[in-house]
């Protein structure tokens, strides 16, 4: 394949689930293809409760987390862009175009929220962007360039 895209995939599977995927594409590639993820990173119940900021779900436990999206329909792994920066290296991936969205609105609530567990060991930056675009290939030559837009 010339090329692998996904848009707003990679948020709704499992950790383990995302890794495959990326390997599936490293391993259909051609020498030369590119990797396209569109991955949102935003509480989605944002889109339909206005008191829900995009990143509310960082505060919620894993027990809580996993009760009120214990269904097929909302679920949301809550894996933050640099997970799959790593889950993509991890394959042998490179990223050669990376475009982030991080609204400082967002990141003033990160930075005095609350936050789950989970989410310490990440800067505020990290929390808060919301939406990446990752353009990647597995053939290390290419460059590498980071866009921020908000």
């Amino acid at each position: 394949m010339d090329g692998v895209f996904s848009f707003a995939v990679f948020e709704h599977v499992p950790r383990a689930v995302a890794q495959s995927l990326i390997a599936e594409a490293k391993r259909i590639l051609k020498p030369g293809g590119f990797w396209y993820a569109l991955i949102g990173l935003h509480d989605h119940f944002a889109m339909f409760d206005s008191r829900v900021s995009k990143v509310h779900f960082l505060r919620h436990s894993e027990a809580l987390w996993t009760l009120l999206t214990s269904n097929s329909i909302s679920y949301h792994n809550r894996l933050r862009e640099r997970d799959f920066l790593s889950m993509l290296k991890d394959e042998g991936g490179s990223p050669i175009d990376l475009v982030h969205v991080l609204d400082t609105i967002d990141l003033d609530l990160v930075r005095t929220m609350r936050l789950a567990t989970r989410f310490r060991a990440y800067t505020p930056e990290e929390l808060a962007v919301t939406r990446t675009g990752i353009v990647a290939t597995f053939n290390a030559s290419q460059p590498f360039s980071t866009s921020w837009t908000s």
